[in-house]
């Protein structure tokens, strides 16, 4: 998987296949996840599905609940991807796999916003002049105590409160 997101692949299954067997199609927002193959000795690769589609044994769809968004989800396993490749064992003919339970062993989770994180967030806008949703995203870190935000956008360092980690920075 050397994408971000999935919208189409090579290979097609049919409704019929999809009708007559076991078979299920994941919804368009399924993340997905190598859990098995060789990739696994450098990096656990995850995308966002854009498309119905089915998966076999080799990957893991995580399901967002609605109160996150996909392309958030999908930066978890990258985030964690040294420690999750702390996880991965061999296999029969020396391919790599990573157990379920040590991939759901992480718990991580979004929060609400609250009147409290809306004032905060106002509060952190004026303050280091910084974009809605920035300010909305690291508000609820705020409230939290988390020890750190991670992020794309290098900008966010001027925020003093919160340890800001540069995603391009980091050692996958």
């Amino acid at each position: 998987m050397k994408v971000r997101a999935i919208s189409d692949s090579t290979e097609h299954i049919s409704e019929a296949a999809v009708q007559n067997s076991a078979t299920k199609l994941l919804s368009p927002g399924s993340v997905l996840v190598v859990v098995r193959g060789m990739i696994l000795v450098h990096a656990v690769p995850a995308a966002v599905l854009r498309a119905p589609a089915a998966i076999n044994q080799d990957i893991k769809a995580l399901l967002p609940n609605g109160r996150i968004l996909p392309e958030y989800l999908c930066n978890v396993p990258r985030a964690l991807n040294r420690e999750l490749l702390g996880f991965v064992e061999k296999s029969t003919h020396d391919t790599r796999r990573l157990e379920t339970d040590k991939l759901l062993s992480r718990n991580f989770s979004a929060l609400a916003i609250s009147a409290t994180i809306a004032e905060l967030g106002a509060e952190l806008r004026a303050q280091y002049r910084l974009r809605t949703p920035d300010a909305l995203q690291i508000a609820p870190a705020l409230e939290a105590g988390c020890e750190a935000f991670l992020s794309n956008d290098a900008g966010l360092r001027r925020v003093t409160e919160l340890r800001v980690l540069i995603l391009d920075d980091l050692e996958l």
